[in-house]
């Protein structure tokens, strides 16, 4: 019985040791899967390096203006509407006025009635001197003669002052713009009764949108690679499609915390024309070159793929596809270049996304370094 026992597990083991044969075998002879997908060749050319971020179109300092009045009243005509190109100096509003303007009269009559009174003390004046050139006078008449005229020239610089200031209040019932630009906002309406105190009401905003900027937020990562004068370009998810060109004008110091990242605001100067297409408050995704390399070999970053550490593609020689390892550097969005591992004119195939692999392309649009990150 033992016997028999022994020579059934014998048996056993070498049946299973002749199917781990056959499976080992059936599968080191089975042909690989055939890669299909996009054929490429690897280039030669210049790639740069990127610093990616987000940042807003604002306004320039100056070229967005709160509107506001410094007098009391009802708005008697309100001249603009919201999205209403104006000029610099044009009438916006009018605030009602009829007490600024008898004031103003008030005044303008008072400043009359001095200069007839320093006419007379100016003839006064005269009289009392020649009567004392012939001693009918004493000096006394002729001093208090010239005191009274002089009181009275000060009186009338006072009026003239009033009639100044009311006409200045008056001016202020007219409501102008400052610049030229778009209204964007309006606070009021006509008929209501705006009143001004201390801090003068806003009435409406006007904008240039002819003077803007990017604020761009850089992680503190990058900022070091940041310098004034560097070339950048940006997009806005209204025009997709549309690539403007922008130059580094300004690296604020001040840095701003958000979700416990810290980001630095780097200032754009826009260099293409932008008039009617970008607007405050737009969402900008930006890239700066930071820096460029010359006569480097390249391949689309849709070639290359990782397999954990490892960069690999697809090499097409002699009709036959297989993967080999490549070294990369930098990335620049569609581009990656590749350190070793090829030469310029071999044949790359971009696989199908069937073949992709557990991990895909190698960074993703980012390259190497991730999305939004130079490759390292």
């Amino acid at each position: 019985m033992k016997k028999v026992l022994k020579l059934i597990v014998v048996l056993v083991l070498v049946a299973a040791a002749a199917w781990g044969g056959w499976s080992y075998w059936r599968s080191s002879h089975q042909p690989a899967p055939a890669v299909t997908g996009t054929e490429t060749q690897v280039r030669q050319g210049d790639i740069r390096r990127l610093v990616s971020s987000t940042g807003t179109v604002k306004p320039q300092v100056g070229a967005q203006v709160n509107v506001s009045t410094r007098v009391s009243g009802r708005v008697e005509s309100l001249l603009v509407s919201i999205g209403q190109e104006v000029k610099a100096g044009q009438v916006v509003a009018v605030i009602e006025h009829k007490d600024l303007q008898a004031k103003l009269e008030q005044a303008k009559a008072q400043l009359n009635e001095v200069q007839v009174q320093v006419n007379q003390a100016r003839v006064d004046l005269k009289r009392q001197e020649a009567l004392k050139a012939e001693d009918l006078v004493s000096q006394d008449a002729v001093d208090k003669a010239r005191q009274q005229l002089e009181v009275l020239v000060a009186r009338l610089e006072s009026n003239r002052a009033q009639v100044a200031t009311a006409q200045v209040n008056l001016d202020f019932a007219t409501i102008r713009s400052p610049i030229d630009g778009v209204v964007a906002t309006i606070a009021t309406q006509q008929g209501e009764t705006v009143a001004a105190s201390l801090n003068a009401p806003t009435f409406m905003t006007v904008v240039d949108l002819g003077r803007l900027l990017v604020e761009d937020y850089v992680d503190e990562t990058d900022i070091g690679l940041v310098k004034l004068g560097q070339k950048a370009f940006f997009t806005v998810e209204a025009f997709p499609d549309r690539r403007f060109k922008a130059e580094v004008q300004a690296i604020r110091p001040a840095a701003k915390l958000v979700d416990d990242v810290v980001y630095y605001t780097v200032d754009l100067k826009i260099m293409d024309e932008y008039r009617g297409l970008l607007k405050p408050e737009m969402t900008a995704n930006v890239s700066i070159v930071v820096d460029q390399r010359q006569d480097v070999l390249w391949v689309p970053t849709a070639a290359v793929r990782r397999r954990g550490s490892e960069s690999l593609v697809f090499l097409k020689e002699n009709g036959e596809v297989r993967q080999v390892p490549v070294k990369v550097g930098w990335s620049e969005g569609a581009r990656t270049q590749i350190l070793e591992g090829l030469s310029a004119g071999q044949t790359v195939v971009i696989p199908s996304s069937n073949l992709a692999g557990p991990n895909g392309p190698a960074g993703g649009p980012g390259g190497p370094g991730g999305p939004g990150r130079p490759g390292r």
